[in-house]
């Protein structure tokens, strides 16, 4: 069914434009029942039921005004943009997000987090992230672990910080004991 745009006309019959009329009712009503909750006099009338959003990655929608956002979707990704130009991914994150992996929550909070092994004799590791710029470390945390038991005999680490925005993190151990499988996770904007 198509949406006659220009009924009525002034220059048509009544009899004419009033089925059109009833077809646009007719469309308009089809396209609320679509996610929406339906009218009648309830509490819920014309409520959203879910909201469905089409991919926009060939057209980033663009905030025209002042304290404004705008929510887009853009390949399985949700955004939400704002006026300053800075884009917010609700929803991305890394497939491998049981080893290393990271998240940007809503408020601009990121997460970023790393298993490895440092092996027999190594002293360094450094744990690079690609897809999240980090300005900002708040908190930095750690473990190490020798056969799934915590080591205190390398729980004596260091760490420095690559680049601006931060791109990786540098852990230095103080004992060049066996193997160590270490996890980190940062916490920063």
């Amino acid at each position: 069914m198509a949406y006659y745009s220009n009924i009525p006309n002034l220059d048509n019959a009544k009899n004419y434009d009033a089925p059109l009329i009833k077809d646009n009712f007719n469309e308009i009503k089809t396209s609320w029942d679509i996610n929406h909750q339906p009218l009648g006099g309830g509490t819920s009338d014309g409520k959203h039921k879910q909201i469905d959003l089409t991919d926009q990655h060939a057209n980033i929608p663009i905030v025209s005004g002042v304290n404004e956002v705008t929510l887009y979707a853009d390949t399985g990704a949700l955004y939400l943009s704002k006026d300053t130009g800075d884009a917010i991914d609700f929803t991305t994150i890394t497939p491998t997000t049981a080893v290393k992996g990271f998240t940007i929550l809503p408020s601009g909070l990121k997460m970023i987090w790393d298993t490895f092994t440092l092996m027999t004799g190594s002293l360094t590791y450094t744990s690079t992230f690609t897809g999240v710029d980090l300005t900002t470390l708040y908190n930095l945390s750690y473990s190490a672990f020798n056969n799934g038991a915590e080591d205190s005999r390398d729980v004596t680490f260091t760490y420095t910080t690559t680049g601006a925005p931060i791109t990786a993190v540098n852990f230095t151990r103080s004992l060049s004991g066996a193997d160590v499988e270490f996890s980190y996770m940062i916490i920063g904007v």
